[in-house]
């Protein structure tokens, strides 16, 4: 059984940030986060694994234009053509709101609920993912101690969206310690 994980990667970002400071090279930085995913979506595909976890970011902010979503579609399609299911929760990036929401995803993509933690149990694998969106960018509470207990015989898999206890300088969301979430049991 094979899984790819990815998280964090901020789909069309602008990079403002590493664009300001890159002078010639800022071109090729303002497609970079694309290639990236359409990079990973291949290494699923050439790989075979069997399921594709995104642990939140996926995208940066609500989008500029509707083709960020529309290359997320269809790298999901490539997935589910393949028969590769995806499991996806929601970072402090890219927390619920109207854009994603309504973009229409294939079938075999799993968005986790951003009103509690929830599992999603893959039986033909032997798998339980579980997980949850957030639902706005600022989550304050440690959420780790809220998600469902681990499901016997299953391998289990935690997906959340943390800075854990926190790093100096950065705004801290879903905090919680590395403890806690050794706690759930998970694999």
């Amino acid at each position: 059984m094979r899984f790819l994980h990815a998280a964090d990667i901020h789909l069309d970002s602008p990079l403002a940030g590493l664009s300001a400071r890159a002078g010639a090279r800022a071109e090729e930085l303002a497609g970079a986060t694309r290639r990236a995913f359409t990079r990973m979506v291949d290494l699923a595909l050439d790989q075979a694994v069997d399921l594709v976890l995104i642990a939140g970011d996926l995208y940066d902010r609500d989008w500029r234009d509707f083709t960020t979503g529309l290359v997320f579609v269809e790298g999901m399609a490539r997935l589910d053509r393949a028969d590769i299911r995806v499991a996806l929760i929601k970072g402090n990036h890219d927390a619920e709101n109207l854009m994603t929401r309504s973009l229409p995803l294939p079938n075999n993509v799993y968005v986790f609920d951003s009103r509690k933690a929830e599992t999603w149990v893959l039986e033909d694998l032997g798998v339980a993912v579980h997980g949850r969106s957030f639902p706005s960018r600022a989550v304050t509470e440690n959420w780790a101690d809220q998600y469902p207990a681990a499901v016997p015989g299953l391998l289990n898999i935690g997906l959340l969206h943390t800075a854990l206890d926190g790093i100096p300088g950065h705004a801290p969301y879903a905090p919680c310690t590395i403890a806690d979430l050794v706690g759930r049991g998970y694999d």
